[in-house]
């Protein structure tokens, strides 16, 4: 059939039963007929293609599938039928089957190719993924883009899943911060001092330039706020001797340095921040589904809004009639009257209340 990048296990199979049936309607026109006298039985351990033959609906494998169906068309003066046998349980056929089928994975015989040479849209997809994902880490060992990407390396290592993780669930105030300390491009007086914002890079306590590995692990006007953060680290289980890369790198220690960060106050930016928005999302799912309810019920009563205005006449049944509204259903105006003495009223017309506003 091919490799996994030509062809799929669910596709080899269908193609296994349609050359059985293959073998069938061959024997059916030889002089061996006899043989299917009291019928044919195939048998195999794939569900998904027995519930796809049931069902010829199934989008995968439709160019196998088809053939499976034509031959069975063919073989109805035959009594075929196609049983499921579970896998790897000592069923002799099938383990002898299962045996023959992982010797012709290993070879290279392209002479016997089963697939007829077409590729599915299902291995079409993966293997424009795969080339694409190769193409991408080429690209990302390049040295000119070494060069140009240096601070965007400083965010992931490696253009993979798992430089995902770190910042998945992260609140959006803690993910601005820990880009900001990871590529340096900070709102502290070294690197201001850089870009001639502030004239010093020095620290307030005046025991060196205010860095993030500074702010982080040396600034004595900060013990108290590390001292709180170290507590944090070590009940997460993370170690307390990292240093400032390698501890902002850790999932598990960002969102605590994040906060640390921020209470510190030497952000002005995050200064109206509130802890608790800090961190990473917890239940956002529930949260979509309470917004989406939400807007689903403003919705229906909107519709009933627009039911009651629809009404030419009394109200919706079953309905209560809008306030200051008249027997037509229609919002009467408010309207406006001033005294001789000066005094302004706003009188409401409705049938309801008729009284002033």
């Amino acid at each position: 059939m091919g490799t996994d990048g030509e062809a799929t296990v669910y596709a080899a199979e269908l193609r296994a039963i349609e050359m059985a049936l293959e073998i069938i309607k061959e024997i059916s026109l030889s002089d061996q007929q006899q043989r299917l006298a009291n019928g044919a039985v195939i048998f195999t351990d794939n569900q998904a293609a027995l519930r796809a033959i049931q069902n010829p609906r199934m989008p995968s494998g439709q160019v196998f599938l088809e053939g499976c169906l034509c031959l069975l068309e063919w073989c109805k003066g035959i009594q075929v039928e196609i049983r499921w046998i579970p896998a790897h349980e000592g069923i002799p056929g099938n383990e002898h089957a299962d045996t023959l089928a992982k010797e012709a994975a290993t070879t290279n015989d392209i002479n016997h190719n089963h697939n007829r040479y077409i590729r599915l849209a299902a291995t079409a997809r993966k293997g424009i993924k795969q080339d694409t994902k190769a193409a991408w880490e080429r690209s990302w060992s390049k040295t000119g883009v070494r060069m140009t990407a240096r601070r965007t390396r400083k965010l992931i290592e490696a253009p993979n899943k798992s430089s995902l993780i770190y910042w998945k669930g992260l609140r959006k105030a803690t993910s601005s911060v820990l880009i900001q300390l990871r590529t340096g491009i900070i709102g502290l007086a070294e690197y201001l001092s850089k870009i001639k914002r502030k004239d010093s890079p020095r620290c307030q306590c005046d025991m060196g330039n205010q860095s993030v590995r500074h702010v982080l692990l040396e600034c004595q006007l900060l013990e108290e706020q590390r001292h709180e953060m170290i507590n944090e680290l070590f009940e997460a289980g993370v170690s307390t001797t990292l240093g400032e890369m390698k501890m902002l790198k850790e999932s598990k220690a960002a969102p605590i340095v994040a906060k640390f960060m921020i209470a510190t106050g030497l952000l002005g930016q995050f200064q109206s921040v509130d802890s608790v928005t800090m961190g990473k999302e917890k239940g956002a799912g529930t949260r979509i589904v309470k917004i989406r309810t939400q807007n689903q019920n403003q919705i229906k009563r909107l519709r009933v809004l627009e039911k009651q205005d629809a009404q030419p006449s009394g109200q919706a049944p079953g309905l209560p009639r809008p306030p200051h509204t008249n027997a037509h259903g229609d919002r009467p105006l408010l309207t406006t009257k001033t005294t001789k003495h000066g005094v302004a009223t706003r009188t409401c017309s409705c049938t309801t209340c008729r009284h002033d506003a």
